[in-house]
């Protein structure tokens, strides 16, 4: 709220923000044989228009060359569709979960988070609904690992191969999130990507070993060794309080878990995610993480920047993989490379 004070008086302003905000108009009258959402977004880019069949109906998507900026209402997805046997609740509720993945898809190629910020459904031309749920201003763009000038690809496979198992069961749409938030300095953009990555971890590997040997094996043939020797040291260890050995008594049990590497390095496998021309590389980049969480610095021999780069390559060649693409893509390893998924490598097969 605001005054402004002048000759003729005093004149108020109100201001209010209401979020999110939808606004419902009477439907025409039947017989409804259109119907169209359109989404606009904040800070897309595209070149042309492109359309994808989606069961929900057509799927277009347009947006500029060179944005405004990343803070302004350009881009536009809309679903058309003919079929108006669904209720139009539960159908705007199929094309907002489309959308989502749509823009998911759309952010990872384009290096930032991206969602939309109004809504309008027409039905026979006549607006019928309108919601509106914040600016949600989209970062710089980093690292995207497609190109906007050919969108088409990239809608097909978001329609086609991103599906709602994907991205809520296998945990995609939170990874994502994570690895667009795009924080201003080195140090945040590796924390970022290495929580999309051990989210990814948690989420696809639930069902692989965490531990060495069979945790049941463990308890019964070795742990109880280990605490024995730990009581038999007892009396050369004067210095050693209760408290220390309790300590050290229970760190016992955690002995049978397998490293993040190792856990990583089977998931890896398990999903068939393409990693032998990194391979030398993953283990400074995963170490970086604990003296840059711990203590808030890097202390590194080699730049933190080229573990942030093999982080990133790592998260965008897993989901690639989840999404079975076979296609172009940007990668970031050595210099800006614009090559085949999976990426050739100069590995032999094995003779056998």
């Amino acid at each position: 709220m605001a005054t402004t004070s002048h000759d003729g008086g005093t004149v108020l302003d109100l201001a209010a923000q209401a979020e999110p905000l939808h606004i419902v108009y009477p439907e025409p009258s039947p017989p409804h044989n259109r119907r169209v959402a359109w989404y606009r977004t904040v800070g897309m880019r595209g070149f042309s228009v492109v359309a994808c069949a989606a069961p929900e109906g057509t799927v277009g998507l347009a947006a500029p060359h060179e944005p405004q900026g990343y803070r302004t209402l350009e881009g536009i997805i809309t679903i058309e569709t003919a079929d108006t046997s669904v209720p139009l609740a539960a159908w705007l509720a199929n094309c907002d979960d489309l959308i989502a993945r749509i823009l998911d898809i759309v952010s990872l190629g384009q290096g930032r988070y991206i969602r939309y910020s109004i809504r309008e459904c027409y039905v026979n031309e006549t607006l019928a609904q309108v919601g509106f749920y914040g600016a949600h201003e989209s970062t710089e763009p980093y690292q995207p690992c497609f190109h906007h000038l050919n969108m088409e690809p990239v809608l097909a496979l978001a329609v086609n191969a991103y599906t709602p198992r994907l991205r809520d069961d296998a945990g995609l749409g939170i990874a994502i999130e994570w690895f667009l938030m795009n924080p201003r300095y080195v140090e945040g953009k590796y924390l970022t990507a290495f929580a999309a990555l051990e989210h990814l971890l948690t989420v696809l590997g639930k069902d692989l070993p965490t531990t060495i040997l069979e945790p049941e094996a463990y308890q019964r043939a070795v742990l109880p060794r280990l605490a024995s020797a730990l009581a038999l040291a007892r009396e050369d260890l004067p210095n050693a309080s209760d408290e220390d050995l309790a300590f050290l008594r229970r760190k016992l049990d955690s002995l049978n878990h397998r490293p993040f590497a190792d856990r990583l390095a089977t998931l890896f496998e398990y999903l068939g995610v393409p990693t032998s021309d990194i391979a030398d590389r993953l283990p400074p980049a995963l170490r970086a993480r604990n003296p840059l969480l711990h203590r808030g610095r890097y202390t590194g021999d080699e730049p933190l920047q080229e573990h942030l780069t093999v982080l990133r390559e790592l998260v965008v060649r897993t989901i690639l993989t989840l999404l079975n693409f076979h296609g172009y893509y940007e990668s970031y390893l050595r210099d800006p490379t614009w090559g085949p998924f999976p990426p050739v490598t100069n590995e032999r097969p094995d003779a056998k």
